[in-house]
């Protein structure tokens, strides 16, 4: 168990040093005509999420962040046409469920709600230190070659103005 939390917080720091370099390197780009990220060695790619607001197209919605948590996700193939996310979110707000949406890339429509063509859904439950973790899976599109994260709540909040968002800092290949 200490050993995956060494792990986990080695994992939090590379993310508080190398997010906000992401977001700066964005700015206001649509970052989805941008190449997906490969995965490493172990198929998976380590994606750092950013308290950044992103429409289903990936590009950038100019909203001020509501909080500043630390997240990020595994994205990968987890069969010849699965597609899984293992997300974790730290210093969120304190047992809150949260939605979690798996969006691949390209989108076949501009919708990537619950439902929706190329996109997973699921929940995320923080304990009473803000922390948690969920692993979200979806079929793979045809055509699709990337996937990112959108985690949002609690669910009913006004997403703009009192609830959190995290969106994933680049589209990883899958």
């Amino acid at each position: 168990m200490m050993r995956q939390l060494k792990g986990w917080a080695a994992s939090l720091a590379v993310i508080a040093i190398a997010a906000p370099a992401a977001v700066i390197a964005l700015g206001t780009e649509t970052a989805a005509a941008a190449p997906p990220h490969p995965p490493s060695a172990g198929g998976a790619t380590m994606v750092p999420l950013s308290p950044v607001l992103r429409r289903c197209d990936f590009s950038l919605i100019s909203v001020p962040p509501t909080r500043m948590g630390a997240a990020f996700a595994l994205i990968g193939r987890t069969g010849s046409n699965k597609v899984n996310a293992e997300v974790h979110l730290a210093n969120a707000q304190r047992d809150t469920r949260f939605n979690v949406r798996l969006i691949e890339m390209p989108r076949p429509t501009n919708l990537c709600g619950p439902g929706q063509p190329a996109t997973g859904f699921g929940f995320l439950y923080t304990d009473g230190a803000g922390t948690g973790t969920a692993n979200i899976e979806a079929d793979v599109a045809p055509g699709v070659t990337g996937a990112w994260v959108f985690i949002e709540g609690p669910p009913g909040e006004q997403i703009y103005t009192s609830g959190e968002f995290y969106t994933s800092d680049f589209v990883a290949a899958i």
